[in-house]
């Protein structure tokens, strides 16, 4: 099919209320590194925060960067999509409401990139998590090949019921 005079491909016109779409944004034309570096660095400086923390041990450590996250997370870039997100859900909140949002969102996620290292311990040490019915989850796991898809509440951090349960 072929393009009409409006640039649609003519199978159902424009709603009148609909906003023409931008074009896709291209990425990486010179302004910004390939992903694997920034990500590289990303993760070079976790592992250097873990380690400079690691006598501060798990909870001291989470402690510490969800702090670094209250503070300094909303003196970063990110608000915006936060606050874009905000607007989506409830856009008549007042400022005071969104800057604790901001600043929970951020202490969030910071305590969650930690964490995320401390996976492997956290799991050897499964006393912190009560768990119950995971022998219902081994037998379908091996009764569908080791495939599956698992569904659960959103409750901390959501790596951690996959780092006990492997």
């Amino acid at each position: 099919i072929g393009r009409g005079p409006d640039g649609m491909d003519g199978s159902t016109p424009p709603l009148k209320s609909e906003k023409p779409r931008a074009a896709p944004r291209q990425r990486n034309q010179g302004q910004n590194p390939q992903p694997w570096i920034l990500e590289t660095l990303e993760w070079g400086g976790l592992c250097l925060t873990r380690l400079m923390l690691a006598p501060w041990g798990p909870r001291g450590r989470s402690r510490l960067i969800g702090w670094l996250g209250r503070t300094l997370g909303p003196l970063t870039p990110f608000v915006k999509r936060i606050d874009a997100n905000i607007d989506l859900v409830r856009p008549d909140y007042a400022p005071r409401t969104r800057a604790l949002i901001r600043r929970g969102v951020m202490s969030n996620f910071a305590r969650t990139a930690i964490e995320y290292m401390d996976l492997p311990d956290l799991a050897a040490r499964s006393r912190r998590f009560k768990v119950s019915g995971l022998e219902h989850l081994r037998a379908a796991q091996q009764a569908n090949g080791g495939r599956m898809v698992v569904v659960s509440a959103h409750y901390g951090n959501w790596e951690a019921v996959r780092a006990v349960a492997a």
